[in-house]
């Protein structure tokens, strides 16, 4: 993933730009539609931990990340832990700023956890974790869209929760632990389910 972070940056100014400042496609002198009046910026590690066992670069075996955003004390961030922009002159400066905390936030991914989980830990960012008691409260608003951009060159290894023995290093019948999903990809959360019950989709 080294790669990726260190182009990430640059790809979302772009994003970030149109959506403060639409573009005139079909040059009619408007807008192709209205800009947004706010955006709320978070980043998450796929990190969401191993059924506590230990492993080599998995220092959270423990739940991981569990979903929060990524925060550092030495980036800029705001009180509740994400990025928030309001209005037209701090729209203006989101693209370097969300570039710059990126910078700043991520994680060497070449020290991360190798059990990437990234459906987890994104329906849990923006499900559990906002509301009263959760490490992102305050991130979602009822009138606004929400995208989920995950950048990654890894499968999904999103484990249900009632197949810990995945993550355990003495069940070698289940074969190596690193492609135990590959093998088994009934230990697999159903997407759909998962979804409904954390997020109330249906």
């Amino acid at each position: 993933m080294a790669a990726e972070r260190l182009t990430l940056p640059e790809r979302l100014a772009p994003l970030i730009h149109e959506l403060a400042s639409p573009w005139d496609g079909d040059g009619d002198g408007w807008p192709d539609r209205a800009p947004v009046a706010s955006i709320h910026v978070g980043i998450v590690s796929a990190d969401m931990g191993t059924g506590g066992h230990a492993y080599r670069f998995c220092d959270r075996p423990d739940g991981g990340y569990d979903g929060c955003f990524l925060r550092d004390d030495d980036c800029w961030t705001d009180d509740d832990g994400f990025l928030s922009f309001e209005g037209a002159e701090e729209l203006a400066t989101a693209a370097d700023r969300v570039a710059e905390y990126h910078r700043c936030v991520a994680p060497d991914w070449e020290e991360q956890c190798g059990f990437e989980q990234q459906f987890k830990a994104v329906v849990r960012a923006v499900g559990d974790q906002t509301l009263d008691g959760g490490c992102n409260r305050g991130f979602p608003r009822p009138d606004a869209a929400l995208l989920l951009l995950i950048v990654t060159d890894e499968n999904d290894h999103s484990v249900s929760p009632e197949h810990p023995e995945v993550f355990d290093p003495r069940r070698m019948d289940l074969g190596p632990p690193d492609i135990r999903t590959f093998l088994h990809p009934e230990f697999l959360v159903d997407v759909e389910r998962y979804a409904a019950d954390i997020l109330g989709f249906k």
